[in-house]
């Protein structure tokens, strides 16, 4: 769609770098606004999200290629051009989360209190993620006739999948219309970020955010991926990132369920 933004002869601005960009600045504001209620300051903030962006870009990235081997093993280059788009957000979830948890027993930091924080406000970096890629043209959806497909130029990705499908020629200007998914993710992820930020301050168990987390954007996830058709690995009749949807879903709900069981850690409203 606009995958470049500006190209100079020394330099070149993706949009979908530019979109991750401002993704993080946005969960920044979020996370320090909520810092009365969280009791995390600015700076322990600034080292999260460090940690947050170098572990959760090199597991997105990595999942990606994986998932999309086919397509890297014949441009190994491309595997590093990150700024060009692909990332499978699982994976940044999955390397991340492991890497936190270390980092907050290191530091005697309440894994929960951390988690919680990170839950209610990353969905918001989440959207702007998917509006680059749907600049971008990673993880896009079927072809489709109705009124919101959009089509993509020569030689992105949607038209190079298309062609290798033999769904266009090589003469074809642009791919067939699909679904915007990228979109549709977008929004449900603004609306996850709502619930779960405006929900932060009225939190009377420690990682019920997260929880809540787990169940709506895994269910979320799960309905999107019916409507992608970039290549992705399957089992059976799911896709990968379906199966791990399934499993957030069960997760969060027994989490719900046990927390539920326990004597309230906070008092809701009343900030620590």
């Amino acid at each position: 769609m606009h995958s470049v933004l500006i190209s100079l002869d020394y330099i070149t601005i993706y949009s979908y770098g530019v979109c991750l960009a401002m993704g993080i600045i946005l969960v920044y504001f979020a996370m320090t606004s909520l810092e009365r209620y969280s009791g995390f300051n600015s700076d322990f903030v600034s080292t999260l999200l460090t940690i947050l962006i170098v572990t959760g870009l090199f597991g997105a990235r990595l999942f990606y290629v994986v998932e999309h081997w086919d397509y890297y093993s014949g441009s190994p280059s491309k595997i590093w051009r990150v700024q060009e788009g692909g990332l499978m957000f699982y994976g940044g979830l999955l390397i991340s989360s492991a890497v936190l948890i270390f980092y907050c027993r290191l530091k005697k930091r309440s894994i929960g209190d951390v988690l919680d924080l990170i839950a209610s406000t990353v969905p918001l970096g989440q959207a702007l993620g998917r509006i680059g890629c749907f600049l971008n043209g990673c993880c896009y959806g079927k072809a489709s006739n109705c009124s919101i497909a959009v089509s993509y130029p020569k030689n992105s990705i949607p038209w190079i999948e298309q062609l290798q499908d033999n769904m266009i020629s090589e003469s074809a200007a642009r791919s067939l219309p699909v679904l915007p998914s990228q979109l549709f993710e977008a929004a449900l992820a603004l609306l996850i970020f709502a619930v779960l930020y405006f929900s932060y301050k009225r939190r009377v168990h420690r990682g019920m955010q997260v929880a809540r987390y787990m169940i709506l954007y895994g269910v979320a996830r799960f309905i999107i991926e019916f409507s992608r058709a970039d290549e992705r690995l399957h089992f059976g009749f799911f896709s990968i990132s379906q199966v791990i949807s399934i499993g957030l879903i069960i997760g969060g709900a027994v989490i719900c369920l046990y927390l539920r069981t326990k004597p309230a850690d906070y008092i809701a409203e009343n900030p620590r």
